[in-house]
């Protein structure tokens, strides 16, 4: 008797064994689109066994391999013909800028090194700003250890721009940090191995990185933070913000990051699981964003950065923090403002699960907040 038989979804088989003209068994697995084919071949394969009809049984099978023989051949032919294309000559890149080549290897580097949007930022931040002004029309294969070594050089006699600048005399202007120039050694020297490899540069300069001095930051002392506090009575929220971030050693992205979900006030604890940060569009668009928790709508539509939230800055950083009285109660006040807010806004609150949020539920910028 045939044997029915079903592989995966829509392969339905009939199996049943025949005798060849020679004497010999053979086995026959035959496969049809539909149940009801299969079926009703397998009823006819019956009764032909049944009836010991040999030489039709051996005709069925001889038909049903031409059958997909010809089938066979009608969709090799129906296969679109691939054409051999020539080997692909490689590019002279010998003759290419420096600027052309962070073009291209800048968005390779970054998700080959699974950078987070942020250290992409810095990336972007320290090539427009001091890298590509200097070599971005350089020839990179011209490009030398001395003019390394000159770069870093002007670097550090470089006035510094923006709020360290803002309503100064220019001979009161600092120069850049030793930690700007070593930043910028890192980023202008992290891409000539893969320029070797490449063929954009023969040989890596031989240079040494510049020396970076360390300014240990002054952490505040616990009187220093009730003083803060005192004068923040007015602003409920970022008066809760500096009390979480003190008695839990925060930053600030994390504290604008922190979900109601996590807050045990059984065991007067919270737990660090995600982080709130500002980043670029480009730095969106380039990477991918399977670590991205969430990327939240902009206020401002023309805005070219975005808010997301996103996991922990390391495996580490996740972490349980315990919670005093006095923060304890001053978060339940918060959540009871965020029930008024969710019956005031009613359709319009957007529920994050965010302790830290605007009136109506949307993300605080950590940049706000250090402000």
């Amino acid at each position: 008797m045939a044997t029915y038989s079903l592989r995966g979804i829509n392969s339905h088989n009939v199996i049943y064994s025949y005798t060849e003209s020679d004497g010999k068994r053979k086995q026959q697995w035959e496969t049809y689109e539909t149940e009801l084919e299969a079926m009703q071949r397998k009823a006819h394969i019956d009764y032909l066994q049944k009836k010991k009809l040999g030489a039709e049984l051996l005709n069925a099978a001889a038909e049903y391999k031409e059958k997909r023989e010809k089938e066979r051949a009608v969709m090799e032919a129906s296969k679109p013909k691939v054409s051999v294309l020539p080997p692909k000559i490689a590019e002279d890149n010998t003759k290419k800028t420096y600027g052309e080549f962070v073009e291209k290897w800048l968005p390779f580097h970054a998700r080959k090194n699974r950078f987070s949007p942020n250290s992409y930022d810095s990336y972007m931040g320290n090539l427009k700003n001091h890298i590509l002004p200097y070599f971005a029309d350089r020839i990179m294969s011209s490009i030398t250890a001395e003019d390394v070594d000159n770069f870093m050089d002007s670097l550090s006699k470089k006035p510094c721009r923006g709020p360290k600048s803002f309503r100064k005399n220019p001979n009161e202007v600092p120069t850049l940090s030793s930690g700007s120039v070593k930043k910028c050694y890192t980023v202008l020297t992290a891409g000539f191995s893969v320029a070797k490899k490449w063929g954009y540069i023969k040989e890596i300069p031989d240079t040494t990185a510049p020396t970076e001095k360390c300014i240990k930051r002054k952490a505040w002392e616990s009187s220093a933070v009730f003083t803060a506090m005192q004068g923040m009575q007015d602003d409920k929220l970022l008066h809760l913000v500096v009390h979480l971030a003190f008695v839990c050693s925060l930053r600030a992205g994390e504290t604008t990051g922190i979900s109601i979900n996590t807050i045990d006030f059984h065991d007067r604890s919270l737990w660090i699981t995600q982080e709130v940060q500002r980043v670029s569009d480009d730095s969106l668009s380039e990477l991918p964003k399977n670590e991205i928790i969430r990327i939240f709508p902009k206020d401002v539509a023309a805005s070219r950065s975005s808010l997301i939230l996103k996991g922990p800055k390391t495996e580490g950083s996740v972490r349980k923090q315990y919670l005093t009285t006095p923060l304890l109660y001053e978060i339940r006040t918060r959540l009871d403002e965020i029930r008024s807010n969710k019956e005031f806004f009613g359709s319009e609150y957007k529920d994050y699960g965010l302790l830290i949020c605007k009136p109506d539920g949307r993300p605080v910028d950590p940049k706000d907040i250090n402000n």
